[in-house]
């Protein structure tokens, strides 16, 4: 049985075989049927190239023509465009170096600042100094002798409606800033500086913690010229500087007496240094009896903000009690 199946196997196998013989042999060209088909693809190549070739050269220009005066419009429209452009760019560039030379012009007529002298930038002119609407010019030899005598505070029953003493001779009188209008289009100089050296010397007395507050020298804000503008007090001057130079400054309104009060500068603030200590001010050389939101500044003042430890006397301002 095994010998008849194994002879069917190959019997099977032998006509599979044939067959595929049989079929290889039906695709595989002969060397004359290869050499046909070769013939046909030149002739079929030469042909195509014929009729290429064939083409009149009238056409060719025409198709070349017509693509040129397209390219050319475009290129009209761009130049025509771009030459439109610069136009326009030129005249806003006109415009606004004439509104820049106008607007500058304008600027220096309408805010004229005076000139300080060259040799020393902290020194304002004094011909340029306007005199007090009230008091004595500190140009004046008396006006020495006047703020000597008008330092050395008294308290007095003549008190007006703010609770302030009698300005003393020769001095400016307070005005009040609900009275003021500033005129931002006038604009001046004056003179300002910030100190605390009294400090140094009663450093015992400091609060604790607030040694790093204190400088070296004492200078929180170093003697320079500083604008304002018509019709502000001593207070707008020193709050705008302040916050210029991101120095702290902590303030309050007092009703009572219509002017702002200055608690604190440089975080250094009243009664850190003792029981009579805080800060006070100075205009050339007085130490006024109101409130520095009502003092109305001139040209050329000199400002002096100044911490005191002992209500004054430290600093140059003496109070010598009742009249």
């Amino acid at each position: 049985m095994l010998k008849k199946r194994l002879s069917i196997v190959a019997f099977v196998i032998a006509i599979f075989m044939g067959i595929s013989l049989m079929v290889v042999r039906a695709k595989i060209e002969t060397p004359d049927e290869h050499a046909e088909n070769a013939a046909k693809i030149v002739q079929i190549a030469e042909n195509g190239k014929s009729e290429v070739s064939s083409v009149p050269e009238e056409s060719k220009q025409d198709s070349e023509s017509k693509s040129k005066p397209i390219d050319k419009e475009k290129e009209k429209a761009e130049e025509k465009a771009k030459s439109e452009a610069s136009k326009v760019v030129n005249k806003a560039n006109e415009a606004a170096a004439s509104k820049s030379t106008s607007s500058n012009k304008s600027s220096k007529n309408s805010k004229e600042r005076p000139k300080f002298k060259k040799d020393d930038p902290n020194k304002a002119d004094r011909s340029l100094v306007q005199k007090p609407t009230s008091g004595v010019n500190p140009s004046d030899g008396k006006y020495s002798e006047l703020v000597a005598k008008a330092n050395k505070h008294t308290d007095s029953t003549k008190k007006d409606k703010y609770m302030t003493d009698p300005t003393p001779e020769g001095m400016p009188t307070p005005v009040e800033p609900q009275d003021v209008k500033i005129d931002p289009s006038r604009a001046h100089y004056c003179i300002l500086s910030v100190r605390c050296n009294t400090i140094l010397n009663n450093m015992g007395d400091l609060r604790k913690g607030k040694e790093c507050m204190v400088p070296s020298d004492g200078v929180i804000y170093k003697r320079r010229r500083a604008v304002y503008y018509e019709g502000e007090s001593v207070y707008n001057v020193l709050s705008r500087e302040m916050a210029r130079n991101r120095i702290h400054m902590d303030f309050e309104f007092t009703p009572m007496y219509n002017s702002v009060y200055i608690k604190g500068i440089h975080n250094l603030y009243e009664f850190d240094c003792g029981a009579l200590s805080g800060w006070m001010y100075k205009v050339n050389g007085w130490f006024p009896n109101y409130g520095c939101s009502r003092y109305l500044l001139k040209p050329g003042d000199n400002i002096e903000w100044e911490y005191t430890c002992d209500l004054g006397r430290d600093v140059g301002c003496e109070w010598i009690g009742d009249k």
